[in-house]
């Protein structure tokens, strides 16, 4: 194998973001139910990203699941972009906003599950490999 063939196959991850639709619903302040949809762009994750964001350390006196929310909260704002298109549907370098921390600690629960599927999608699914059809031990 060599560097082309690493490139080639998604070993260098590409810094272009992916664009995904999302849809979710919620309550509105009086009481109804209100669906939306939105274009998202997910930044696919390289060595460098997993590692800032799974080096937070905790803080002295942190409960684990206090930690583990600020966790995912970084994710979410690692992996998000909302931002301008161009002809073609890609996002506009320079021209996208990203999800702070603090604005992921605040996202609406079917917002942020929305988010979560379709930056798992990206980030965390390993692609499945079949394995080689079994022989039948007749020649």
């Amino acid at each position: 194998m060599n560097l082309a063939q690493i490139r080639a196959s998604g070993g260098i991850v590409s810094a272009k973001p992916i664009k995904e639709h999302i849809t979710w619903k919620q309550l509105s302040d009086d009481g109804e139910e209100v669906s939306f949809d939105a274009d998202v762009f997910i930044k696919k994750f390289s060595y460098a990203d997993q590692y800032r964001i799974y080096s937070v350390q905790a803080i002295e006196g942190e409960a684990a699941s206090e930690h583990l929310l600020r966790v995912d909260a970084s994710i979410i704002a690692a992996a998000v972009r909302f931002g301008k298109e161009d002809q073609d549907g890609n996002i506009i370098p320079g021209e996208y906003e990203s999800l702070s921390t603090e604005d992921a600690y605040q996202l609406h629960p079917a917002l942020k599950a929305a988010l979560n599927e379709v930056n798992t999608k990206h980030n965390y699914r390993a692609k499945k490999i079949s394995p080689p059809p079994k022989s039948s031990g007749v020649n």
